[in-house]
């Protein structure tokens, strides 16, 4: 075989290899399977309702209903193919911070009880899960902490940029929201709320209760319990007293992370004065009060 001939059909094996490689990657990419990720606002009262914006798009118009609830991101995790999706990891991710790369692992709120009177909605629960094909997964976070961490970091920062990110087992990097669920949010800002600038004591409450319980979606009395603590506090209670009224009205057993009203995290509840008194002194007089008894629904 001339030299010629024996050069071209090492080229073409070449060539060859090159395409079975390449078909070889696709293919083992295309089997790990893939997501469409969404971020949607969200109002969870515990057991009893969730009001969401499921167009990815900043605020929430309630309507008729009281802003009582705990304010969450809504997010929506859908496996589109017919192969099976291992989610890894969940991150929010912020820009415009001193940070071009920062993300904060989130835990998220377990929700069982809502399907009957919401369509079907139940949460995820933890990482990793497993994603058939066609299905998809809901996990509720807390994005405000995420914020509040961030601008109380820089406090030269005037607004940020907060998404999702999703890490899928097999490929190489991390799907998200930005096209559905990319939101632009001012330091002024305390609320999804319009007029954005307001947010209740209620919800200032119920948000950092939802912190101290471990199943905080499954517990249907939180906002009756928010209410009497927000009836026994003011403006001017310092974090032990806003801490010591929870403990009282939990009663005996605080202290080993169990009691009559369930389980909860002692840690979490030693702190809960500063981060309530935190969060209400950042609002200041934007803190709207509204102590009256069993008016939350």
């Amino acid at each position: 075989m001339d030299p010629t001939s024996s050069f071209v059909m090492a080229l073409a094996a070449l060539v060859l290899t090159v395409a079975n490689i390449t078909a070889t990657v696709v293919n083992f990419r295309k089997s790990a399977g893939h997501v469409v990720v969404e971020m949607n606002a969200a109002l969870l009262n515990p057991t009893r309702s969730l009001l969401s914006n499921d167009k990815g798009t900043w605020g929430l118009l309630l309507g008729e209903y009281r802003s009582t609830g705990f304010e969450l991101a809504k997010i929506v995790i859908e496996n589109p193919g017919r192969t099976a999706a291992t989610i890894t990891q969940l991150d929010l991710r912020v820009t415009g911070s001193s940070n071009p790369a920062f993300a904060m692992g989130v835990k998220a709120i377990t929700v069982k009880k809502l399907s009957e009177t919401l369509g079907g909605v139940t949460t995820s629960e933890g990482l990793p899960y497993r994603l058939e094909p066609f299905d998809q997964a809901v996990y509720l976070v807390d994005f405000w902490a995420v914020v509040r961490h961030v601008f109380t970091q820089e406090p030269h920062l005037r607004e940020i940029n907060v998404w999702v990110s999703v890490k899928i087992a097999g490929q190489p990097r991390p799907y998200d929201s930005k096209s559905h669920g990319y939101w632009t949010i001012r330091r002024e800002w305390v609320s999804f709320v319009s007029p954005y600038t307001q947010r209740s004591a209620h919800s200032i409450i119920l948000a950092e209760l939802m912190n101290v319980f471990d199943d905080p979606g499954e517990i249907r009395w939180l906002p009756q319990l928010a209410s009497r603590i927000e009836q026994k506090i003011t403006p001017e209670s310092d974090p032990i007293d806003i801490t010591s009224v929870l403990q009282e009205i939990i009663g005996p057993g605080w202290d080993s992370g169990g009691s009559s009203l369930g389980p909860h995290d002692v840690w979490r509840l030693m702190f809960f004065g500063d981060e309530v008194k935190q969060r209400l002194d950042a609002i200041g007089k934007n803190v709207i009060w509204d102590p009256t008894p069993d008016t939350h629904h």
